[in-house]
């Protein structure tokens, strides 16, 4: 028994030599809505969207039930369990498990993509098969016979989109084989109401070279008919301005900002693939529209197509390539202009670190040349925000390399008129001053060094309220001492000696144990580093788990990596909306800024560590987040720095982040933090009572530092009677107080009717709890109920083992929620 999903035709299964078409409309729609993504999750929102549009019935989420009912029993028509594709119920929303090589629109895209590399190879027969094979699937119009509103019209237009270009290439293939076309019909009847840059295409493959009124003519038009060979291959420029793709000296149409944007995001991640969910929080941010997913394949198709299917037969330089759900942007690392400042950069700056300064030279006149201020003009979304500010740090750190190695060389006359309009393009940055005074007093201007002196100190106190950094301040005060001639090459420049101490981290557990797993691979991670910005690494798990004495002892262990300093911020002291603030102001006092030194606000506070900042290799802890990326501001952007954070629940916005999860010690592990308190005599004496107490602990840190520092002073209590007493306490009693309060701080930051549920499920003997007993605990119907379970599994405090199955992530965990649920404190 065999089938295939269809959405490019009438929507339903071919199965077996027959039509199975769900019944009616509504069921129709829901089937293509859950077929544009295969094998992901989608929000019962989405779903009912998609079905009315904005004309949702009063009873709409029941109404979708029936509908989905309905549709489950037309699925198991098409094979036996395994065979047949399932629909799973999701916390707020459903997927449709199926082999996506049965989905038409899947397989459609697979060999179209495999025609095009096979062309770009030189395979045009094997190219236009595959073409022939691609195109027999279409059935007629895509997703007929559903409404073509909201995420469903876009994909809609999308697929009809990709048809286009696949006839056309298909039409190019076999004018370059010689045969005759079969495509012209189909072409004809396809061209209409297409965008200029498609007509115009289409007119050149059907032989008509004069394009239509309104249509774009060269250079923008793509060169189909330059003769094999005669074509540069593509680069792209994000640095001048709008982001440009040209082939040779013709520039490639890209669409749309946001179409645009997406390659923005791609070239950003720089040859790693990205998830098409991350994609979507790159390009809207907490805001997407409701069809996010559809629009971003769409724009992904349009975007392979302008890339790699403009210049058939000599093979592009520039593909996005797919993996299930998520893409890459395949380019040589020289045909992108933003990845040549970053590797100019990284260059310079070695070159720098080693007193190489011709090198440097050498570096910064290889890097792109092209740059006008501006980078990514026009380009929405938050990634691109934040690549932008990254590009103009990087652009103005090269420009420093490069001015302060001329002036290395003996030649700052050279520098002069660089180093001011650097300054007037970062007017608050203190180094390309540093470097104007010392040119200008090499050149033998030293009145207007003192000048550039002046400026600077009533520059930063009107706009930061701060007076210049030990740099600046070192250079006036041997300026003024005419301690270093002029003509001289430089030496180092001593700061003040009121400069603060190296910030350091605190000092880890000294009773740390185990985790040698953990440490090797977050000690390779840090050692690795990355080129294009710091390494992230976030660690989540159960409170009082150890994750901040995990983050601590590694980073103490690699305190030569970072030589400028590892600062800590305890998030957990602030609240949300006063966090970033408070925490810029603790990171200044601890960079040894005076407290009346400080701005009062966010901005000012931002941009004074920025400066503070700059240029050094420092770690940053983030211990306890909860919303760490309202925090990303503060974080360096230079390579060769590091962020830990810590969280008691996955963060998923840290795209960019390495997530680590931290469990519990294992029995071994906890014995032996037990004997680091106790004595390893007393545990030998009882091993038997000391494994029972520390199956009680169930591998928590705290929990085991709790009951040993309790068993310390007690010494004349045999461990057995210990563990009598701990029988008799009940189960939800909890070994200490402080473990409690640990607990505390997440139960507390839950909305009321997720506390209620936490407390409440605690009272349900069976676990893993099904979500039957769950709602029948909670007093509440099924889909309310997932609704709150999977938010406390978001935050950790419940999880999922299976479907519609959970349980609290530790025993514990279950024992401080029951405590809550009876109205005893849950402690000893």
């Amino acid at each position: 028994m065999s089938y295939r999903a269809r959405l490019l035709g009438p929507v339903g299964f071919h199965h077996d030599g027959v039509e199975a078409t769900p019944r009616g409309v509504r069921p129709r729609t829901l089937l293509a809505a859950l077929l544009l993504t295969p094998n992901e999750p989608v929000p019962v929102e989405q779903l009912a969207a998609d079905v009315w549009g904005r004309d949702l019935p009063d009873r709409a989420r029941q109404q979708l039930h029936t509908h989905v009912s309905r549709l489950r029993v037309l699925l198991r028509s098409l094979g036996g369990p395994g065979q047949a594709p399932a629909l799973v119920a999701l916390p707020g929303g459903y997927r449709i498990e199926i082999d996506e090589q049965r989905v038409d629109t899947c397989l459609f895209t697979d060999l179209v993509d495999a025609a095009r590399r096979s062309a770009d190879a030189g395979r045009d027969q094997e190219s236009r098969d595959g073409l022939v094979r691609a195109l027999a699937l279409w059935q007629g119009p895509a997703l007929a016979g559903v409404p073509a509103h909201g995420r469903l019209g876009e994909a809609q237009h999308a697929f009809e989109q990709a048809r286009i270009d696949a006839v056309a290439l298909h039409l190019d293939l076999e004018s370059r084989l010689g045969g005759r076309t079969t495509s012209l019909p189909e072409l004809s009847r396809t061209a209409t109401h297409r965008d200029e840059h498609t007509r115009h295409r289409l007119s050149i493959s059907l032989g008509h070279p004069e394009p239509g009124p309104g249509v774009r003519s060269a250079p923008e038009v793509p060169a189909l008919l330059r003769p094999p060979g005669a074509a540069a291959p593509p680069v792209l420029r994000f640095l001048d301005g709008v982001p440009q793709a040209f082939d040779g000296d013709v520039r490639l149409p890209l669409g749309s900002p946001q179409q645009t944007a997406v390659l923005v995001i791609l070239a950003y991640y720089r040859g790693r693939m990205v998830p098409i969910d991350a994609l979507v929080d790159d390009l809207w941010g907490d805001r997407p529209p409701p069809q996010a997913t559809a629009m971003l394949r769409g724009y992904i198709a349009r975007l392979g197509t302008a890339l790699a299917g403009m210049r058939p037969g000599s093979g592009p330089s520039a593909t996005v390539r797919r993996f299930r759900s998520a893409y890459r942007l395949d380019v040589p690392d020289d045909h992108v202009d933003a990845w040549r400042l970053a590797d100019r950069l990284a260059e310079a700056t070695a070159a720098h670190a080693a007193g190489a300064h011709r090198e440097v030279l050498t570096a910064v006149k290889a890097a792109p040349a092209s740059w006008n201020g501006d980078p990514l003009l026009g380009i929405p979304g938050p990634l691109a925000a934040h690549w932008r500010r990254q590009l103009v740090e990087q652009h103005a750190d090269l420009a420093e390399l490069g001015f302060g190695a001329l002036v290395e060389l003996g030649r700052p006359a050279e520098a002069l008129a660089g180093l001011r309009e650097l300054v007037a393009a970062h007017p608050l940055r203190e180094r390309p001053r540093s470097l104007l005074m010392l040119a200008l007093h090499r050149s033998g201007q030293r009145t207007e060094a003192l000048r550039v002196f002046q400026s600077t100190r009533r520059l930063l106190a009107t706009e930061l309220g701060i007076g210049p950094g030990p740099e600046l301040v070192a250079l006036h005060h041997r300026f003024l001492a005419e301690g270093m001639p002029p003509f001289r090459t430089a030496e180092a420049i001593t700061p003040p000696a009121e400069l603060p101490a190296v910030p350091q981290l605190p000092a880890p557990p000294a009773d740390f144990v185990g985790r040698e797993d953990l440490l090797r691979r977050l000690t390779a991670a840090l050692r690795a580093g990355r080129t294009d910005g710091p390494t992230v690494l976030a660690l989540h798990g159960l409170p009082g788990i150890g994750k901040s004495a995990l983050a601590l002892t590694v980073a103490n262990r690699l305190r030569e990596l970072f030589p400028d300093g590892m600062l800590r911020i305890p998030l957990y002291r602030w609240g949300e909306e006063d966090g970033p603030t408070e925490a810029a102001a603790h990171l200044l006092r601890q960079l040894g800024t005076p407290p009346d030194r400080i701005p009062p606000h966010l901005d000012a506070r931002t941009a004074m560590l920025r400066s503070a900042l700059a240029g050094r290799r420092i770690l940053l802890l983030l211990d306890d987040a909860h919303d760490a990326e309202r925090l990303w501001s503060l974080v360096p952007s230079e390579p060769g720095c590091a962020v830990l954070v810590t969280s008691r629940f996955r963060l998923p916005h840290l795209s960019a982040a390495e997530h680590v999860a931290v469990g519990p010690l294992s029995p071994v592990e906890s014995l032996e933090l037990l004997a680091g308190s106790v004595g390893e005599g007393r545990v030998d004496a009882e091993r038997e009572a000391a494994v029972e107490l520390v199956e009680t602990c169930g591998g928590l840190p705290l929990a085991l530092r709790l009951l040993g520092t309790w068993l310390v002073r007690h010494p004349e209590l045999p461990l057995a009677e210990v563990v009598r007493r701990f029988a008799r306490a009940g189960a939800d009693r909890l070994p200490g107080d402080a473990l409690a309060a640990a607990f505390d701080t997440s139960y507390r930051r839950l909305p009321p009717d997720q506390a209620e549920a936490f407390r409440l499920l605690a009272l349900v003997e069976e676990s893993p709890i099904t979500l039957a007993a769950a709602a029948t605990r909670l007093r509440r119907p099924e889909a309310e109920t997932i609704e709150l379970t999977e938010a406390l599994v978001d935050v950790g405090l419940l999880v999922s083992p299976a479907p519609r199955r959970y349980a609290y992530p530790h025993d514990l965990l279950r024992r401080y929620a029951r405590g809550l649920a009876t109205g005893r404190r849950p402690s000893s």
